[in-house]
Order: structure tokens, then sequence, then C-alpha cells
């Protein structure tokens, strides 16, 4: 699986680890798996999204869609 860049990164605010910009699929996979969410459903969404543009499956623009979603759920994003 290769690393697909956002077409726009997303900054978000993370109280356990600052602010970061998201600007892939594997960037947001990787922080995917490292933050707690509160909404699970949203968080497994995200992740299966990112796993199938990886596996070319789905669009980069779905994945970055899923995972704005799941970060706005959980208020950390700053900016999309």
């Amino acid at each position: 699986m290769t690393n697909k860049p956002f077409d726009r990164p997303i900054t978000v605010d993370d109280p356990d680890v600052g602010r970061i910009e998201i600007a892939s699929v594997r960037e947001a996979m990787d922080y995917l798996s490292a933050v707690d969410w509160p909404f699970e459903d949203l968080l497994e969404k995200a992740i299966h999204t990112a796993e199938a543009a990886l596996e070319g499956t789905c669009s980069t623009s779905d994945a970055r869609d899923a995972f704005l979603k799941a970060a706005r759920a959980a208020n950390v994003v700053i900016f999309d």
C-alpha cells in the first residue's frame, strides 16, 4: 500500500498530541490509530475508508471526508 496525499491538508488540534497537519491517507491512519475517539462508529468508518483508499478501492477524497467527519465529531478540527 502506498501513501496517497490529500488535495488539501486538515489541521487538527488535539489536547494529547497538539496541533498537527494531516496531509495524506497514511497520516490520517496513523492519527486515527494513535488517539482515543469518542465516536467508535465514525472511527471505524474512517479507518475502513482510509484502508480502502490505500488499497485503491475508494478515492482519497472519500478517505479525507471520512476522516474529517470523525475529527469534527471529536471536536479536534481547526482548519480543513
